[in-house]
């Protein structure tokens, strides 16, 4: 039998400057894809950090929830639950998603979900409990933190890593 800790978190390596063109697009369609059929029938929520309206793809993909402040943080939550895979794919193609500015939460949202996220969101999300998809600041690391089904999201994370050839 196997044991599972309270905390999981399933995480893909890539270098963007070691890959040319054609297999950067190819990676974010996969990325795009997984994302898209991972949070299938889920509640599925995009909280931007810091968010500026002339750039930020929180104002452009979904219906804004909230837009508020906790801790000094400014944050936007959108509901993006009916996004298309077009939508998906742009939202995997902008400096947020790459940086790491946005979460994709695969909870419902509660004020005591946010502030946890605002407190937690340099420091240890997986602590949080809650599944979220992101990528780390850095543009190397793309993370899956507490899948409902561990199982399954593994699965989809080996073929996500074989169509993509990553070690």
């Amino acid at each position: 039998m196997v044991k599972y800790s309270k905390y999981s978190l399933l995480e893909l390596y890539f270098q963007k400057e070691s890959m040319s063109t054609s297999k950067w697009k190819t990676w974010q369609e996969s990325v795009a894809t997984f994302i898209f059929n991972y949070s299938r029938g889920l509640p599925f929520k995009l909280i931007t950090f810091d968010p500026s309206k002339k750039r930020s793809i929180g104002y452009d993909i979904g219906k804004i929830i909230t837009e508020s402040k906790f801790n000094s943080v400014q944050y936007l939550i959108t509901d993006i639950s009916t996004a298309s895979k077009d939508e998906i794919f742009n939202l995997v193609d902008t400096d947020e998603f790459y940086l790491g500015e946005v979460l994709i939460l695969l909870n419902e949202v509660t004020d005591d979900l946010i502030k946890l996220l605002v407190i937690n969101k340099e420091k240890s999300l997986i602590s949080t409990g809650l599944e979220i998809i992101k990528m780390e600041h850095d543009g190397l690391f793309f993370y899956l933190y507490n899948p409902n089904s561990f199982e399954n999201a593994r699965k989809q994370f080996l073929e996500l890593q074989s169509m993509l050839n990553i070690d």
